[in-house]
């Protein structure tokens, strides 16, 4: 892959002419890139690239394209998203050039007065600064106390983002004993103290309702009084407007905390996702899949939810407890009970709940899998007239997900009526209690009348918990799933210590290798062994299920082996960094997939540096120019693709990737008769020598252009040696 040969030094100590001519040579290969999409070429590209090379000269090609926003965005936004993704935070702030220190250097300068051409700051030397202007695209020195560098403007400083200092990694989360989402949630802690500090101004001011009431009671009616209604009424009337502002804040709070959660933990799992190592991804159903992006759902609604409220008001129930305590004395003992009541009901129901939720949730797991697999086969259940069978099977499924969920809301419902029964019981001791103290002169009407309003007031978070307790079972369910997920390591985590060739020559060693597919009986490779030197070509043969494809995606370090090892180039591939290794691998499926993207760009997904001649060349190699060229530019899910057309698009991918490695699963045998296979024989021919071909094949054509033939059979040993002894064996297994 190219790499970014300059240093930091480059743009600021060599001379401005090398360093210009790198910010070009980078600027042309972001926009040469045949897929490329983001920032346009410009004063912003040219600063990306001035700050790229500053940073990180070692970066790879690759890389950098891979970081390039997706849609196009201009200005800084872009920029910064693109130094984002290349693993850099940005912080902006208003300086003039003259208050840049120079440890935060380099950094990106957008004079006020004029925003469309940054600068950037590649150094400096006392009172001198180098400075890379995009207007000119010329590298000039400043003067940093001089008239004309007084000029202010937008300063964004870079700083390499740290997993290991973050504190959703699993260095900091192990020394505090926190899972991945308590972690993340962490990042919100002042959001939270302002949302309790608003909860606790709130629960002050709806104090002021039950306590005018009480007074009007005592100092109005019963004395028959009217001076003081007045001003009681403004000073109420002015907390309920202080409490609604207090609301509408709190709301807002809120909804952008649970906004910026959604956001963060559905991208975060979704990364996770593409990054875990393909095997343990293909264990899973794509019903499993989707719930898993799902799974934060719950999580989000829950913060958006009256329960999350009534989990805020919870601290603040003391406030509410002081103030009857103070006009009502002992009559307090009422709702403190009461709370001890929710507290018994609570967590008696929620044992109960949490394990038919745990038993539903797999019932229903087995018939959205179920689901899935039926359409998946559907032509095979009616070949075989099936039908009935899985009509039953459906519906012993679905009437016990029917069954458990029943029971689920039936608990779900107890535990309301019984929560519910509970308030009105605090109601009526409150009242009888109330009336007797009343009687004995404790406490006035209007104390009693008060103090009603504040059980309320107190008891609601508790009911609100008892009737939702499904909702925060489910949620709990949720987070846990959040957390497994997250610590698994992905294949990102595991290349931070792993080997990174720039280039490979494509010397392939699989010594004595073991594959089994999780819940097999059988393995499916039994004891490879294979050395193919560089340049060299080995066919792969055997029956149906035999493990051809799986040796294919073993190599490209899809699959891990069980026992044995995979060696390109002296290096065990498990040592590798797989992300960069695929790269640098061609592989041609038997399923060829596409990708929402121009035609164009699907076929240069492997190599992005493509030229329009390198994708006419590996069209025409394909045969497939003359149904294409008119289509190059337009839309994938636009074309009518056959599935003849298809695999020679797959093989026009690999051939414009012009890899050293290349992985060919069997072909159809209407290309392979056509002339697409024989520019294929071709191919293989011309490469002998220059590229590592390993393709699946049964026809004698492809495995007399072998050097090595594999032959695999299921439960048994696989054979290999060369292609002479190898026909004769294949003969004589016919």
């Amino acid at each position: 892959m190219t790499r970014a040969k300059t240093s930091a030094a480059t743009c600021a100590s060599e001379t401005p002419e090398a360093a210009l001519a790198a910010i070009g040579f980078l600027m042309d290969m972001m926009t040469k890139a045949a897929w490329r999409s983001g920032i346009d070429r410009g004063p912003w590209q040219a600063c990306l690239a001035t700050l790229v090379l500053a940073l990180d000269p070692a970066c790879k090609s690759r890389r950098l394209l891979d970081a390039l926003p997706a849609a196009p965005e201009g200005g800084a936004v872009g920029l910064r998203n693109a130094m984002a993704h290349l693993g850099y935070y940005s912080e902006s702030l208003s300086l003039g050039l003259q208050d840049i220190e120079t440890r935060l250097l380099p950094c990106l300068f957008i004079p006020e007065e004029c925003a469309d051409t940054p600068q950037v700051i590649l150094s400096r030397q006392g009172d001198v600064l180098t400075v890379y202007d995009s207007a000119r695209n010329q590298i000039i020195e400043i003067q940093a106390h001089s008239t004309g560098s007084a000029a202010r403007g937008q300063t964004c400083f870079f700083t390499r983002y740290e997993p290991q200092r973050q504190t959703t990694s699993r260095f900091l989360r192990d020394t505090v004993g926190r899972g991945w989402f308590a972690a993340l949630v962490g990042r919100f802690s002042g959001s939270f103290w302002q949302i309790l500090a608003t909860c606790l101004a709130l629960n002050i001011f709806a104090l002021a309702p039950p306590v005018f009431i009480m007074l009007v009671y005592d100092r109005v009616i019963s004395p028959y009084d009217l001076s003081a209604l007045g001003v009681l009424a403004a000073g109420v009337l002015m907390a309920l407007l202080a409490e609604w502002a207090l609301r509408d804040i709190r709301s807002e709070g809120l909804a952008w905390m649970t906004a910026r959660l959604d956001n963060l933990v559905g991208s975060r799992i979704f990364a996770h996702l593409i990054g875990l190592p393909p095997a343990l991804i293909e264990r899973a159903s794509v019903a499993a899949q989707v719930a898993r992006v799902r799974t934060f759902e719950s999580v989000r609604d829950f913060f958006s939810s009256a329960v999350f409220l009534s989990f805020l008001e919870i601290p603040f129930v003391l406030i509410a407890l002081g103030v009857m305590w103070a006009i009502a004395g002992t009559l307090a003992l009422v709702p403190l009970c009461m709370i001890a009541a929710y507290a018994v009901l609570f967590f008696g129901m929620q044992m109960k709940i949490r394990r038919v939720m745990r038993m539903a949730a797999r019932v229903t797991s087995a018939r959205q899998q179920f689901i899935i697999e039926t359409f998946e086969r559907m032509r095979s259940i009616r070949i075989n007239g099936l039908g009935a069978a899985w009509e039953e099977k459906f519906s012993t499924l679905s009437g016990r997900e029917s069954l458990l969920n029943f029971r689920l809301s039936f608990l779900g419902t107890v535990a309301e009526t019984l929560a519910h029964a509970l308030t009105v019981l605090a109601a009526v001791l409150t009242i009888g209690f109330g009336v007797a103290m009343i009687w004995q002169g404790s406490i006035t009407t209007g104390a009693l009348v008060a103090s009603m309003i504040l059980v309320w007031r107190i008891l609601l978070p508790f009911y609100s918990l008892c009737t939702m307790i499904p909702r925060l079972e489910q949620l709990r369910g949720s987070i846990a799933q959040v957390n497994s997920l997250m610590d698994i390591e992905s294949e990102a985590d595991l290349a931070v210590t792993s080997a990174s060739l720039s280039s490979i020559r494509g010397n392939i060693v699989i010594d004595n290798v073991t594959l089994r597919y999780e819940g097999a009986s059988v393995q499916t490779l039994d004891g490879l062994s294979l050395d193919l030197p560089p340049g060299r070509m080995a066919a792969v043969t055997g029956r149906n299920g035999s493990g051809k494809s799986s040796l294919l995606k073993l190599v490209k370090g899809l699959y891990q082996p069980e026992s044995g090892a995979v060696r390109i180039d002296g290096y065990d591939i498990r040592q590798m960094d797989t992300a960069e290794l695929r790269r640098q691998i061609a592989y041609v499926p038997q399923k060829t997939d596409f990708f929402p993207a121009t035609l164009r760009e699907n076929i240069v997904i492997g190599n992005p540096f493509a030229t329009p001649l390198d994708v006419e060349n590996a069209l025409l190699l394909a045969d497939a120019w003359q149904e294409c060229k008119d289509f190059l530019d337009k839309p994938v899910q636009d074309i009518a693709i056959t599935p003849s057309l298809a695999a020679r698009l797959s093989l026009a991918r690999a051939y414009v990737q012009n890899a050293s490695i290349v992985l060919i699963d069997e072909m159809p045998n209407s290309v392979m008769n056509s002339t697409a296979g024989e520019n294929l024989r071709t191919y293989i021919r011309q490469s002998q020598g220059k590229r590592t071909i390993i393709a699946v094949a049964h026809r004698g054509d492809i495995l007399a252009l072998a050097d090595t033939i594999i032959h695999l059979r299921r439960g048994a040993k696989a054979a290999a040696g060369s292609r002479d002894d190898m026909l004769r064996h294949l003969k004589e297994a016919a």
